[in-house]
């Protein structure tokens, strides 16, 4: 496909999405109506965009308050050697 053709395809999207939510707010079909939509369109993904950033920021706060023993308490500290696993080498079930 053609860089101009999908240009056109997005565009012609973008037309017909800004219609749709013009008739769903019974929007007259006047210049002043329009704008009016256009606006709120502008509004509803700027509020959209920034709750997204807000979460993102969010998770990477949680993730920077995660206790390193929660991931260190599930190593053991001792050292294993050879004769603890051979002895499960040959259990039956064991892949």
């Amino acid at each position: 496909m053609k860089i101009r053709t999908l240009i056109r395809l997005l565009g012609l999207g973008a037309i017909g999405g800004v219609a749709y939510v013009h008739t769903q707010r019974r929007g007259e079909w006047t210049v002043a109506s329009l704008k009016d939509t256009l606006r709120y369109l502008q509004r509803s993904m700027g509020t959209m965009l920034s709750g997204q950033g807000e979460k993102g920021r969010d998770t990477l706060e949680h993730g920077a308050n995660v206790a390193e023993s929660a991931t260190r308490n599930t190593i053991s500290d001792s050292p294993r050697s050879y004769s603890d696993y051979a002895s499960r080498k040959n259990e039956p079930g064991h892949h």
